[in-house]
């Protein structure tokens, strides 16, 4: 039977290095693939994919996949990756998993990775059992003067390069300093591996760039085809950073193990839940 701990390994996936976390089942009665949101980064989720399998008894293969090119060893390169680009990356992902059709297989995506997991849902509908949005980000809201804001600066070329520059100015620090500067920017209540995640990944030129590349990329290709309409899901005090919790993750796990076994019931008895 599985442990329960997700084990990380990069390998190509559409020409493309990429990150995989992923939980093994002896004998998988189900497939889970999750597409994380923009960062991308799927350590930050490797709690809740833990949580997620221990849900399911270990009978479930879980499998998070990170963006395209999102991975150390491709922070030197100067690709921008558009939200196309990750959603074909995503549907070929996927598409490699697809081995054994007598196992069900569902997506999760978060935020913007919803998007990609409707996305990629929809392109292969025969094959994929379902797919499950949390907080999703697959509308805009035209009212919102942070969107509104977020939407203008994702635009400015200088901008985004600047803040790119000061990420990796600031990861040749002594790590106590942006280790504290993350902490007060975003991780007061994050979890210490949430907070080394960031500083490994989040002080790169190159990443920094991208995320705000495809938050533009997003922005451009959303509002075109859903316009003002606003989602959410907010529940129990748990955010988009639910991942970055402890807390977050064991409660949204749940709420995507339960969702699940209610949408495909005939998974409680081979399951034996």
């Amino acid at each position: 039977m599985s442990n329960n701990t997700a084990t990380l390994r990069a390998e190509k996936v559409n020409g493309y290095m990429t990150e995989i976390l992923e939980i093994s089942a002896e004998s998988p009665r189900l497939k889970v693939v999750f597409i994380p949101g923009n960062p991308g980064i799927i350590l930050f989720y490797k709690s809740y994919l833990e949580a997620l399998a221990c849900s399911f008894d270990g009978k479930a293969n879980i499998l998070g996949v990170g963006y395209a090119g999102f991975v150390p060893k491709n922070l030197g390169e100067r690709k921008l990756f558009s939200l196309e680009e990750q959603v074909e990356h995503k549907i070929e992902f996927v598409k490699q998993q697809l081995t054994d059709n007598r196992t069900p297989l569902v997506l999760i995506g978060h935020s913007i990775g919803a998007y990609m997991a409707f996305s990629t849902y929809k392109r292969l509908a025969d094959k994929v059992n379902y797919a499950i949005g949390l907080y999703p980000f697959i509308a805009t809201n035209e009212n919102s003067s942070f969107q509104a804001f977020l939407r203008w600066y994702l635009r400015q070329e200088f901008l985004c390069a600047t803040v790119s520059h000061f990420a990796n100015l600031m990861g040749k620090m002594p790590q106590i300093i942006p280790r504290g500067f993350i902490r007060n920017l975003y991780g007061r209540n994050w979890s210490i591996f949430s907070l080394d995640v960031a500083c490994q990944y989040l002080l790169h030129y190159s990443l920094v760039r991208n995320i705000m590349y495809l938050g533009m990329t997003e922005f451009n290709k959303i509002s075109k085809e859903v316009p003002s309409l606003d989602i959410s899901i907010e529940r129990e005090g748990h955010d988009h950073a639910f991942c970055c919790t402890n807390e977050g993750s064991r409660w949204v796990a749940a709420y995507c193990a339960k969702a699940i076994k209610r949408i495909m019931p005939e998974l409680e008895s081979v399951l034996q839940l």
